[in-house]
């Protein structure tokens, strides 16, 4: 959670990279939380664009939550991807 987002903005920085808005969720239990409680947070913060960061293999399940669970007009006017932890924790090693 915490540390590596400080790894991963301070390996940006040195890159010139502005730096992004970042939402750790820290007392969310399960995907289905983590899918509503964070889209909740980003329209609270007026964001248009979202990138949630998880393990491969949970990619799907959550992409799956997302569309389940949240409903359609809480999404309107948002870019959402999802990018696999694994791939960013090689940007941060390397």
């Amino acid at each position: 959670g915490s540390v590596l987002e400080q790894k991963l903005l301070h390996k940006l920085a040195l890159a010139n990279v502005p730096r992004p808005d970042t939402l750790v969720l820290k007392d969310d239990t399960n995907t289905m939380d983590d899918m509503v409680n964070s889209m909740a947070a980003v329209k609270a913060k007026g964001l248009e664009r979202i990138a949630y960061l998880t393990v491969r293999v949970h990619i799907k399940r959550s992409q799956a939550f997302l569309d389940e669970k949240v409903p359609a007009s809480a999404k309107a006017g948002l870019h959402i991807d999802f990018l696999a932890a694994e791939d960013i924790l090689e940007v941060v090693r390397s």
